[in-house]
């Protein structure tokens, strides 16, 4: 079976390649964990490889602009708001009212009220006689009514005894949000505490996104709703140590982990002689991953066709 690097191995492996470092070498023995900390980082800084790109799911919150960005975030590879989301069955409807034209619609309020029925979400109603024609509805005040959004079908199809129960479902659909320059944001959404909700049907979900600073995002217009959100990014992996000690870049770039160490090994033991040595190799190395990862990211990009 083919030998692990860990990071205890690593740091033999070290102090056979420097002939320095052992317990008799306390000084080069007790930097050597921070010497491949600093390798870790010149890795996940100078190459973009897919298995450094995590994905992290979570909510935007109606009315806030600001969010803080994941624990060792390096930089955004793209945003998506949006996806499908199912709630379990919260609230009744209380009355039925018969448009003109054949088109049903139900009016009225929500039981819980407002607060249980968001402005903007979508409803579909349980209990019609006729369960082909189940509609789907849309708050569309803060007075909870429901308007038919979906085929007409005639008052005599629904049963206002049965017809209550309401499961509140969003029909989200992915779409992309694009980056942005700071000052961008600011002049195309100058009034952060705005909203962007559009009456009825039509739906206002973030567009753009910028760094705020290091450590939060901007995103504008400022959530109407709490859209579910996806964020795709590059991460520093957890870097090692004696509780840590394999991560992404011991299991898949061994080979660039030591000689990126070697490198940072070399000026604190003063042999720059070496260095050359050490860089070509790591450059080597490096440029065969990144190759690699400018493949799978035309690969990722293209279109196919059926033929």
């Amino acid at each position: 079976m083919p030998a692990a690097m860990t990071f205890t191995s690593l740091q033999t492996d070290l102090t056979s390649y420097l002939e320095r470092g052992t317990v008799l070498d306390p000084v080069v023995f007790a930097q050597l964990p921070e010497l491949i900390n600093f390798a870790e980082r010149r890795i996940s800084t100078e190459l973009k490889v897919l298995g450094f790109v995590v994905p992290a799911v979570f909510n935007l919150q109606a009315g806030v602009a600001v969010y803080q960005k994941p624990d060792r975030w390096r930089k955004t590879v793209s945003w998506n708001v949006g996806a499908q989301t199912t709630q379990p069955v919260v609230d009744q409807l209380t009355q039925v009212f018969a448009g003109g034209g054949g088109v049903c619609a139900y009016l009225g309020t929500i039981q819980g009220g407002a607060s249980n029925a968001l402005v903007g979400q979508y409803f579909t109603v349980a209990g019609f006689i006729n369960t082909a024609n189940n509609g789907t509805f849309l708050c569309s005040s803060s007075s909870a009514t429901i308007i038919v959004l979906s085929n007409p079908f005639s008052i005599a199809e629904t049963n206002p005894a049965t017809a209550t129960q309401v499961s509140t479902v969003g029909p989200f659909l992915r779409n992309q949000i694009y980056p942005r320059s700071y000052e961008y944001l600011r002049s195309y959404w100058p009034n952060e505490s705005a909203t962007s909700f559009s009456t009825y049907s039509t739906y206002a979900p973030p567009k753009f996104y910028a760094d705020y600073n290091y450590q939060n995002f901007i995103i504008a217009p400022t959530p109407d709703l709490n859209y579910p959100a996806e964020l795709v990014y590059y991460e520093q992996p957890a870097l090692l140590d004696n509780t840590n000690q394999t991560n992404f870049i011991t299991q898949y770039l061994p080979n660039l982990l030591l000689y990126a160490s070697l490198l940072e090994c070399t000026p604190f033991l003063k042999k720059d002689d070496r260095i050359p040595v050490w860089q070509s190799m790591y450059d080597r190395f490096a440029a065969v991953y990144n190759q690699q990862s400018s493949d799978e990211i035309i690969d990722r990009s293209t279109t196919r066709h059926e033929t």
